[in-house]
């Protein structure tokens, strides 16, 4: 159960004990929120816009949560995610996180989970998001980069005194923090095919002690210096992320074990979850979005080109019928390369200041081995 404080609030001379409501504490005289109901960033004198302050903050202590809470926090954050604009395709995964996600907020305890799937799909957004629906700090790092205490390069340290600095050096609400482990699967002491990389060895350990809890892990403040800050991560919850290229369709622990893995590592995650593959039109919502930016930068340049959603089914067809090793990043790509065509063909024209041009599929700069599949 995780521990959490009771605060009360004054505003007129009146004191009321805030209220914890499905993902927040709000403010009981005018009911928005004031912190997430995860715990920390509870200061007395902190101001409510209302003009309210917290008066008096309680000692940490286990609370039961209300009946319904976690019901009305699962649905919440549900909702969040589905309704979030980078997240697409991915429904089953959606509903399991925010379960994890409702026992983060009001319950606590050591979770662990690993998302599975082909670049591109969105296994970093979709963890971001659930930070975000959840109102909790969050922590993405790339573990390929990492390395062991002490040597040269991101480690455990450099990465928590961040997080430490982002949520205002306060370790309460630093141990309610998302943490993506991305590019997990990089740091398997054996590659895919099992040739041995034993450079990678010391960076599982070290990946260990995080994902493990228990004992606290300690932290210079700024890194590699600073006074010393104790951080348990019993309560984080941590999700890593990767491809895991040949990785068993439903894959268990035992699986990561024969990935590359230790049995101790991959005995602290219970679950992974398999993300599919992007249907087309998900793909087609994702471009959309993505060519925004190409398409502002160009009206910044004087021209207006347009990029037609048949442009984008069509790319969006190439790359699901281009095979395993073509990942919606390619499409991006290639759109990009389209706008940034257009746009240089309008500058060398000299064309007039508010000229338009409307991209068509063959625009598009599609590898041949692409389209001929």
């Amino acid at each position: 159960m995780r521990a959490k404080r009771r605060c009360w609030m004054r505003a007129s001379n009146e004191e009321r004990e805030a209220v914890a409501s499905a993902l927040t504490i709000d403010c009981p005289f005018c009911g928005e929120p004031i912190t997430s109901a995860a715990g920390g960033g509870l200061s007395p004198m902190w101001k409510c816009a209302c003009g309210a302050y917290i008066s008096r903050v309680a000692e940490p202590e286990f609370v039961q949560p209300g009946r319904g809470l976690l019901v009305a926090a699962y649905h919440e954050i549900r909702r969040r995610m589905r309704e979030d604009s980078l997240v697409v395709g991915q429904d089953p995964v959606v509903d399991r996180l925010a379960l994890m996600g409702a026992r983060h907020v009001h319950v606590g305890g050591r979770q662990r989970v690993i998302l599975v799937g082909p670049s591109g799909v969105g296994k970093t957004t979709i963890i971001s998001a659930l930070a975000r629906a959840v109102g909790c700090p969050f922590l993405a790092w790339d573990v390929s980069t990492s390395s062991e205490a002490g040597w040269s390069g991101v480690d455990t340290n450099n990465a928590f005194a961040a997080l430490y600095q982002e949520c205002e050096r306060d370790v309460e609400r630093m141990e309610t923090a998302v943490v993506c482990l991305d590019e997990l699967c990089k740091v398997a002491i054996r590659d895919s095919t099992g040739v041995a990389r034993e450079h990678r060895r010391g960076q599982a350990k070290s990946l260990l002690v995080l994902a493990g809890g228990g004992v606290p892990i300690r932290f210079p403040e700024h890194g590699d210096r600073g006074a010393s800050v104790a951080v348990t991560t019993d309560n984080m919850l941590i999700v890593g992320s990767g491809a895991f290229e040949g990785l068993a369709p439903d894959p268990t622990p035992g699986d990561l074990v024969a990935y590359g893995f230790s049995v101790e590592f991959a005995g602290r995650f219970s679950q992974i979850l398999k993300l599919a593959s992007l249907e087309p039109a998900h793909m087609v919502t994702i471009y959309r979005r993505a060519v925004e930016e190409a398409v502002m930068t160009s009206r910044e340049f004087g021209f207006d080109i347009e990029v037609p959603d048949a442009v984008l089914q069509y790319v969006a067809h190439a790359v699901a019928d281009g095979g395993e090793h073509v990942t919606p990043r390619a499409g991006m790509g290639w759109l990009q390369a389209a706008v940034d065509s257009a746009l240089l063909r309008l500058l060398d024209l000299g064309a007039r200041h508010g000229a338009s041009c409307r991209l068509q599929p063959d625009d598009v700069p599609i590898p041949g081995a692409v389209r001929r599949r």
